[in-house]
């Protein structure tokens, strides 16, 4: 919630970019069966939360979520998701023919379901990777490296976890 928060979803047959706030205010629309290369968002610069409804379907070409310039979170749909974190900010949810996101400081998981964060040797989220409140989320942590990795507790729920450079 709050300003720029946008929820990508599927109604009447067509995919809308809607204002989370006011779903009657829809920003972008387009039917499905017209979608050929796949979608585009980008923050432009602005602090964008965009939520990805648990209604939208993998599109031909994909979903590109461009977070670039702006503190931007996505918010993962109501259905349990496996989240890819393969680069600084960058990766994809639910595979990359689904959702790719690149320049995204924050990742958010939909409440009740399991997500599963899988971050490789490279990638890395500038802010929070937040499961979403209750289910069961997990993080999977690659290392290529003999890097030591250190795990503080800062509440039953959250905490922080360094990884030779990255945290």
């Amino acid at each position: 919630s709050g300003p720029g928060a946008l929820t990508l979803r599927v109604s009447g047959g067509n995919l809308q970019l809607v204002d989370s706030n006011d779903p009657s205010q829809v920003r972008a629309s387009k039917p499905l069966g017209e979608i050929t290369d796949g979608v585009r968002i980008d923050s432009n610069g602005y602090k964008v939360n965009l939520t990805v409804d648990a209604s939208v379907p993998k599109v031909p070409g994909g979903i590109l979520f461009s977070g670039a310039g702006g503190s931007s979170t996505l918010i993962g749909p109501g259905v349990d998701t496996d989240w890819h974190v393969t680069g600084p900010g960058s990766g994809d949810l639910g595979g990359a023919s689904y959702v790719q996101f690149s320049g995204v400081t924050n990742l958010q998981g939909a409440a009740d379901n399991r997500d599963t964060f899988q971050v490789s040797a490279s990638g890395s989220i500038g802010g929070v990777i937040d499961g979403g409140s209750g289910g069961f989320d997990s993080m999977v942590l690659e290392n290529s490296a003999a890097d030591p990795t250190r795990f503080s507790a800062s509440g039953p729920h959250s905490g922080t976890i360094v990884q030779g450079l990255r945290t």
